[in-house]
């Protein structure tokens, strides 16, 4: 069990690390979402739907 908790530990260490980059990353450039991210129509993509939908 210890190992699995273990590993469970490491997981939502490496989970967490990832997802506040990625939030970090949203709010200190918002025209990477709606710029390189939605190609096929980017002017019908606003900054507040490319963070929401994202």
């Amino acid at each position: 069990m210890s190992r699995f908790l273990n590993v469970l530990r490491s997981w939502l260490v490496m989970v967490s690390i990832i997802a506040m980059g990625n939030t970090l990353q949203s709010f200190r450039d918002h025209t990477f979402l709606y710029e390189k991210l939605y190609t096929g129509k980017p002017n019908l993509v606003n900054g507040l739907q490319a963070r929401t939908f994202g």
